[in-house]
């Protein structure tokens, strides 16, 4: 059975000696999703070149229940990253500390505002979307708690600008430094109210797209040929994996869905009429 986690990647930071030891400042990139079965140094290797990293001087860990003063222990082959698996297994989280004197990464702001400039001027139809999870990332680590987090996810999911508005305005007088933090970046890119209507995916994280990409670092090396065929297999068993969690689904469904599933077999057999005029009856209710 394949069993997923989600990968904390600190980079952008330095340790400072203690007691008590600790990682201060940079970035957290949260992958998830990964593959416990699939996980190696290469998949880290790969999902640091992602993020900027040519090379790194150090990688590692924390054992569970420890903290970074006694359970930090290095990776450096995939034999470590087979045992941090092992050590780690049931965990929800797994978090991993990067030192990278060689390489100092690309700003995120930088390659954002790159981006968005050739979308602007090169692909104006292309809906482009920030992750909200690496946008609460970097506005938790000055503002943290539970708080903090549902206000922000509260205004990522708001319906109506008047109602992110109106969240905005209870941020700003409950907190003016994390009002600040959020209010100079355009609520189209982050929020499912100010989102435009035509692409019809309302998700404002990326956790997909980050899954597949983690996928991805195990085939991109190989042969063109070999790679695509890798991941055709993988998406064929992926999708022969979720049909068959599916089937044995089950739940109640929504009485509109029920008639839309109707109103396919109506047009189907060519019934047309009285499928529309059930799912108007249904929607009138």
């Amino acid at each position: 059975m394949d069993e997923y986690f989600t990968l904390c990647i600190h980079h952008g930071g330095k340790f400072i000696p203690g007691p008590p030891c600790q990682y201060e400042g940079g970035w957290v990139n949260h992958i998830d999703y990964v593959d416990l079965d699939r996980f190696s140094l290469i998949v880290i290797a790969g999902l640091l070149k992602d993020i900027g990293y040519a090379g790194v001087e150090s990688c590692s860990y924390v054992l569970t229940g420890q903290n970074i003063d006694n359970g930090l222990v290095m990776l450096i082959t995939d034999d470590d990253a087979m045992e941090m698996v092992s050590k780690c297994k049931g965990q929800a989280e797994i978090d991993i500390y990067v030192e990278h004197p060689i390489d100092t990464p690309k700003f995120i702001d930088s390659e954002v505002e790159g981006l968005q400039h050739i979308f602007d001027n090169n692909y104006p139809q292309v809906d482009h979307r920030y992750c909200a999870r690496h946008i609460w990332a970097n506005l938790a680590k000055s503002h943290k708690g539970r708080e903090y987090r549902d206000r922000f996810w509260f205004l990522t999911k708001a319906k109506t600008l008047q109602e992110f508005n109106d969240k905005m305005e209870a941020l700003k007088k409950f907190n003016v430094k994390a009002w600040e933090l959020l209010v100079g970046i355009p609520p189209r890119f982050w929020t499912r109210a100010a989102f435009r209507t035509y692409p019809k995916n309302w998700n404002v994280t990326n956790n997909m797209c980050e899954q597949f990409n983690s996928v991805l670092v195990l085939f991109r090396g190989k042969p063109i040929i070999t790679m695509l065929e890798e991941i055709r297999n993988y998406i064929a068993k992926r999708r022969i994996e979720c049909r068959q969690k599916m089937s044995k689904y089950q739940v109640q469904l929504h009485q509109v869905r029920k008639g839309s599933l109707n109103l396919k077999r109506l047009i189907q057999g060519g019934g047309l009429q009285n499928g529309l005029e059930m799912q108007m009856k249904l929607f009138t209710k």
